[in-house]
């Protein structure tokens, strides 16, 4: 009886077979195999190594070290003479050297990862990371990459997030690492959108630009085409830190919290009570504070003022009211007959926008807890878990609709939603490794968007998302393949 073994370049094998291993009866013997192991690393506290064999389970034992890098393990294997043994594979797991990561990520911000591993027998490890908050990582198989927390942490300051490396070899062997980055407060608000047909992005230093559909001036650009294929840019517009679609009109948010408006405006969606003129560049919304995060749907507006007090018009108000929603409101959402709040306590809060009328009083939807993110489309609303699951409702009197919440089956470590925009039913989920997910919105059956690379940030609707470099697909096409409509930057969103 032969014995191979791999490893030799850290492995002395003395191996030496018992008498009776040449019986014809067929019983168990035994092989005595000891290994002298020595690891590259002094630092290394132990090395865990599988022993296999044809026919046999593999057993995985661990040498601690003793007094220096190396040790003796006498490992005992039954054999039965009707089946030979003709190789013996002894593995030696990998392990981590060092893992790092930044100490603290601001939520659309990302922290640095690395790991450094070793495998003492030199063979090519993989990689695959996890994380313990919402976000996606923009190489998930990789040693070095970066790692993106897009929900907002319901404390104030940070809460600590731990990001776990599994390591593993070709024949299984596997080490795990743990870091911990503290996710920070951020601008976690959209910087693409898509309305009924036009599409918005902002840019290195918080230009818009825009294309598509121009019937009502809704790009901003100035130009009166109906229609302009290639992104251009919106003029007068800097320091933007969020843009929002509807139904012929748009929004975009600056820094200091000024909102600015464009487009059509024939049922108040400027919130401007001239309802006959055609914005084709942008003007001030007025009458509002100062403003932290917007949404629109269709022909409807609601936004989010640094205050913590919610505002909607549109639907046939030009003039902005005051919705009564609790204190402590993080992020809104719009669809075309109702708005959703999202409280800082993770519960979520929707009314009835109305049509000309009032809206509704604000009503906890008891169903829902530990929501980090929510967005809206034509026709239904999603809430994403801190536990990366995804529930949907809506879809009025069509069938299938749901009056209450429904998980999203087959979605698990989504990092980011979005609704469909203005007049497109579809929802859209990110998952942490960078593949995209969407469904038509009351029948959710996710099915993913195969021809997309990797993506690091979702748009508010279902038809736009962005690439690590801040190039810009889009996947709302006549045959439904991606294509790219931005080139990428390295100094892009």
């Amino acid at each position: 009886m032969s014995l191979s073994v791999r490893g030799l370049a850290v492995l002395a094998v003395l191996a030496f077979v018992a008498p009776a291993c040449n019986d014809s009866s067929g019983a168990a013997v035994d092989v005595f195999t000891s290994l002298q192991l020595e690891t590259p690393d002094e630092s290394v506290a132990s090395v865990r190594l599988t022993v296999s064999a044809p026919g046999l389970a593999a057993r995985t034992v661990t040498l601690t070290q003793a007094g220096g890098p190396s040790g003796v393990l006498t490992v005992k294997l039954p054999i039965h003479n009707e089946k030979p043994l003709s190789e013996v594979l002894f593995n030696m797991w990998p392990y981590v050297r060092s893992a790092q990561s930044t100490p603290e990520a601001s939520v659309g911000e990302g922290a640095a990862l690395a790991v450094t591993s070793v495998d003492p027998e030199g063979e090519t490890l993989t990689y695959a990371w996890k994380a313990g908050c919402v976000g996606v990582f923009e190489d998930i198989a990789a040693a070095t990459t970066r790692f993106t927390p897009t929900a907002q942490p319901p404390v104030v300051g940070c809460k600590p997030c731990d990001l776990t490396v599994t390591v593993t070899d070709p024949h299984g062997g596997r080490a795990q690492e743990t870091v911990s980055t503290c996710v920070k407060p951020g601008p976690a608000l959209p910087v693409l959108a898509e309305g009924n047909g036009h599409f918005l992005v902002i840019r290195p230093g918080g230009t818009v630009w825009a294309w598509g559909n121009n019937v009502l001036g809704q790009l901003g650009t100035g130009s009166t085409a109906t229609s302009e294929p290639a992104p251009a840019q919106v003029p007068g517009l800097t320091d933007i830190v969020a843009v929002s679609a509807g139904s012929g009109y748009s929004l975009a948010l600056r820094a200091d919290g000024t909102l600015f408006g464009w487009g059509d405006n024939t049922s108040g969606q400027l919130a401007n009570e001239d309802l006959a003129t055609i914005r084709r560049t942008p003007v001030v919304v007025e009458g509002l504070p100062r403003i932290a995060a917007i949404a629109t749907m269709n022909v409807y507006s609601l936004v989010l003022g640094v205050d913590g007090t919610v505002w909607s018009w549109g639907n046939g108000r030009a003039v902005p009211s005051r919705v009564d929603v609790p204190p402590g409101i993080s992020a809104v959402a719009a669809e075309y007959t109702h708005g959703v709040a999202l409280h800082e306590t993770g519960t979520v809060f929707t009314w009835y926008t109305g049509l000309s009328a009032g809206a509704t009083a604000p009503t906890r939807i008891d169903s829902l807890s530990d929501v980090v993110a929510i967005a809206s489309g034509m026709g239904s609303s999603l809430a994403l878990g801190a536990d990366g699951t995804v529930y949907t409702w809506g879809g009025g009197v069509e069938p299938g609709s749901r009056s209450l919440p429904q998980r999203v089956p087959g979605l698990s470590r989504v990092a980011a939603i979005g609704g469909g925009g203005s007049f497109n039913s579809l929802s859209t989920a990110l998952l942490d490794d960078g593949s995209l997910y969407t469904w038509f919105f009351y029948f959710p059956n996710p099915q993913r968007v195969a021809s997309l690379p990797a993506m690091s940030r979702l748009g508010q609707s279902g038809c736009i998302a962005q690439r690590a470099d801040g190039a810009v697909f889009s996947w709302c096409t006549a045959t439904g393949d991606a294509v790219q409509v931005l080139s990428g930057s390295p100094a892009g969103p």
